[in-house]
């Protein structure tokens, strides 16, 4: 039942995403099971990945492969080099075997790995045992060089953060 419910609620919000393409949004997936080990993490953050904002808002989906017998995501094709002021979609991923409650999702993007983030942007949601995404449409500074694109997924309840997933990637504006 729980597996029916949660195709359901993904299925609904996929077919609200078009109408909240201006926001970041957070979408899942059923996973197969797995069974609960301690030495599991929460969340594991899978990758963070930048590509054009998508006109007709059919990206980023899951399961939107036709004739394909597996879960698949859908994004824009990721890019590493964009032009400055280029409207783009973050996309940030993770797994999640076992994790129940609070959770957010976000990117940073700056111009050192360690430093403080020039743009970034994130989303709260309540998580479960499922494959995540969220995405946030945005615009890439205007200032040319290279930058640093960080993801994260945190999880954890009332200000206290339990565990931190992170993904890092390269961005270079021109």
């Amino acid at each position: 039942m729980r597996n029916v419910c949660m195709i359901a609620v993904a299925v609904v919000l996929m077919g609200i995403t078009p109408l909240l393409a201006a926001d970041a949004a957070v979408v899942s997936v059923p996973r197969p099971v797995v069974r609960p080990q301690a030495s599991l993490p929460d969340f594991i953050a899978n990758s963070i990945t930048v590509g054009p904002q998508d006109p007709n808002d059919a990206v980023p989906c899951f399961n939107c492969i036709p004739g394909s017998g597996i879960s698949t995501l859908g994004i824009g094709a990721p890019t590493s080099v964009i032009a400055a002021g280029t409207a783009v979609t973050f996309v940030v991923t993770g797994d999640d075997p076992s994790y129940s409650g609070d959770c957010s999702f976000a990117y940073a993007l700056s111009t050192t790995l360690s430093g403080p983030p020039v743009q970034q942007g994130s989303v709260p949601t309540s998580c479960y045992a499922s494959i995540w995404l969220a995405y946030f449409p945005t615009t890439v500074p205007s200032t040319p060089g290279r930058y640093f694109l960080k993801g994260s997924i945190y999880t954890g309840s009332g200000g206290t953060i339990t565990h931190q997933s992170v993904v890092t990637a390269s961005l270079i504006v021109e």
